[in-house]
């Protein structure tokens, strides 16, 4: 998959806070990164909420909280390149 640029400026940041990040527990680690994928290839916020959702009716909380804090970054992220793009 080709990614545009904006999608690859944010695999890049992603990828960047993901290095710097202590992450204490593993899986919470492996569901960041795995839902960092998702995002830059495209998941649409309903399918993160949807995912979100199964896993907490699980009661896999260290899963909700790597998918949870991956959509919080990538927000983060997108919401500043916004920004400087529009001069706000």
């Amino acid at each position: 998959m080709t990614l545009n640029p904006g999608r690859k400026k944010l695999a890049r940041q992603l990828d960047a806070i993901s290095q710097t990040l202590d992450f204490k527990n593993p899986t919470i680690k492996e569901y960041f990164g795995l839902a960092c994928t998702d995002i830059v290839n495209g998941a649409s916020v309903l399918e993160l909420q949807n995912t979100l959702k199964f896993y907490e009716e699980l009661e896999l909380y260290e899963e909700c909280a790597g998918i949870l804090l991956a959509c919080e970054y990538a927000c983060l992220f997108s919401i500043t390149r916004l920004i400087k793009h529009t001069n706000i």
